[in-house]
């Protein structure tokens, strides 16, 4: 691996308004990333602790040249702080970044996924990661993405991925369901010769469930 993760620095640049905007800058070891925000004011709607990532600014630390500017694919009004999370989500060698995006009202939260580009050296919206993933826990042992949603009526799913000649590919994907009877629904399926298949379903009474070690339903 080309770069490493050694730190997050966050840098608050200027807390006050500067006609309803403000920046912050967060830095890798070979980037730094200024977020300009769009605040609201407190006659909107939505108050003036909510705001919006108006843009992202990159700059080569190297040689301090600003190499692009990211107008966020999207864009979604919230009250929670806005933070870029360095990993390396394709697991190439190179760091890249996810930014918050949304929250639902159960708790549900989304990124945005940002790759690095060795050739380009720029980095951009990865819309295939966005199509299977809101957000994603890295094992880089393994090489895999994962995350788990609530779905809806209090189920749950996980989702484990990998790239598979270059290609993001699920390659497991588990369901705990809630089931008639106090009782819980898993439905676990592998990637067998290119396609998902079912490999385990069992209904087990939910005293079973908060037994088990690997449960992804909260109880």
């Amino acid at each position: 691996m080309k770069y490493f993760l050694s730190f997050l620095l966050f840098l608050f640049i200027n807390q006050n308004k500067i006609n309803a905007q403000s920046r912050y800058v967060f830095q890798n070891n070979t980037h730094s990333f200024k977020l300009t925000l769009n605040w609201f004011d407190k006659t909107s709607m939505w108050g003036a602790s909510d705001s919006t990532v108006k843009s992202i600014e990159v700059t080569r630390l190297k040689d301090n040249k600003i190499i692009q500017e990211i107008i966020p694919e999207e864009n979604y009004i919230t009250d929670k702080k806005h933070e870029l999370i360095f990993d390396d989500f394709n697991f190439d060698g190179f760091i890249d970044f996810k930014l918050f995006s949304f929250e639902a009202k159960h708790g549900q939260t989304g990124y945005q996924f940002y790759l690095y580009d060795p050739i380009k050296q720029k980095y951009y919206y990865s819309k295939e990661i966005a199509s299977i993933l809101d957000d994603a826990d890295v094992d880089k042992e393994k090489k895999t993405l994962s995350h788990i949603y609530r779905l809806m009526g209090g189920d749950y799913q996980q989702v484990v991925c990998t790239y598979v000649s270059g290609k993001l590919t699920i390659i497991e994907q588990r369901e705990d369901k809630n089931f008639e009877g106090n009782k819980i629904e898993i439905i676990i399926k592998k990637r067998i010769n290119g396609k998902l298949k079912v490999i385990k379903h069992q209904i087990i009474s939910e005293e079973e469930y908060i037994k088990m070690k690997d449960r992804i339903m909260p109880i």
